[in-house]
């Protein structure tokens, strides 16, 4: 009874002391430490990101190098050349022009299946670079460009050149070939016209230089007929007389036809200017032959 009796007194002066107070207060001065909930959450500090560098370093673009591959450029007698040891130019290169070489590539860009433009691009020039210029057509070119050397602009008067002496296309002789060389031999030239011939040409093996002048002996073992046509582009190598006709028609024929004499791996004896390594372009020494017997 005693103890209740303190109690009660205890709590009576506790309310009379904290009238005027708030819980927080209260508690406070009670030693109470009570965290109240909050609906703030903290706020944790966050780290600044720093933009990148995102700049990309290109290098400019160049534009793609364009061919400067023309006739000017490369030369108009070298590329007249070219053509007519193919049989697509015909006559003194001398007298080429501008306007003759566009016309003969132009024929010769259609029978390599490129656009007939008459412009020396780069697959026509490559495809005429991998000719080989016969010994003629060779002498000749140089002799035109040793006569004629290049321009050149300089600001100062160059001196006098003195103009070489003028070189003639080298002579074919019996010493050009060896035994057992695989030539060709023309037999017969028959001129057509002013623009065609017939020939008969002879394969066979070269023997040695026969007794009479300019003449070699050849063992033979093939006989071809040929129609040429130098206003035509092309060759057909299975007819001899093709249609359409082309620039060359030939294909091989019988030992006995048109009069032939010879017999298969018979030795026969032919002009040392008709005759031909196998290993030079036919076609070139063909069309050679033709305009120099026929004058065309």
């Amino acid at each position: 009874m005693r103890y209740t009796l303190i109690i009660l007194l205890f709590l009576n002066n506790m309310a009379c002391s904290n009238v005027n107070k708030t819980p927080k207060e209260i508690l406070q001065k009670e030693s109470i430490f009570v965290h109240l909930p909050t609906s703030e959450k903290p706020k944790i500090p966050q780290k600044t990101r720093q933009p990148k560098n995102t700049s990309i370093t290109t290098k400019p673009i160049l534009p793609p190098k364009k061919s400067v591959t023309n006739i000017q450029t490369v030369g108009i007698y070298r590329v007249a050349a070219y053509l007519a040891e193919v049989g697509y130019f015909y006559g003194p290169l001398q007298k080429a022009t501008l306007e003759t070489v566009k016309a003969a590539l132009k024929s010769f860009q259609r029978d390599i299946r490129v656009a007939p433009t008459g412009v020396l691009d780069d697959a026509t020039w490559h495809k005429l670079q991998r000719l080989k210029l016969g010994h003629p057509i060779k002498a000749e070119l140089e002799v035109i460009t040793a006569e004629k050397p290049a321009k050149i602009d300089t600001p100062f008067p160059s001196p006098p050149v003195t103009k070489p002496a003028k070189r003639h296309a080298p002579t074919i002789s019996a010493t050009t070939f060896k035994p057992g060389e695989s030539v060709y031999a023309i037999e017969k030239i028959e001129c057509k016209g002013d623009h065609e011939a017939f020939m008969l040409i002879y394969e066979g093996k070269f023997q040695q230089a026969a007794a009479q002048k300019n003449k070699v002996q050849v063992r033979v073992n093939k006989r071809l007929a040929m129609w040429y046509d130098s206003y035509k582009t092309g060759k057909n190598d299975q007819d001899w007389w093709c249609i359409p006709k082309k620039r060359f028609c030939y294909s091989r024929i019988n030992f006995t036809d048109w009069g032939g004499q010879l017999k298969s791996n018979e030795v026969g004896n032919f002009e040392v200017e008709l005759t031909m390594s196998s290993h030079d372009d036919m076609m070139a020494f063909i069309a050679q032959s033709v305009k120099k017997a026929c004058s065309f």
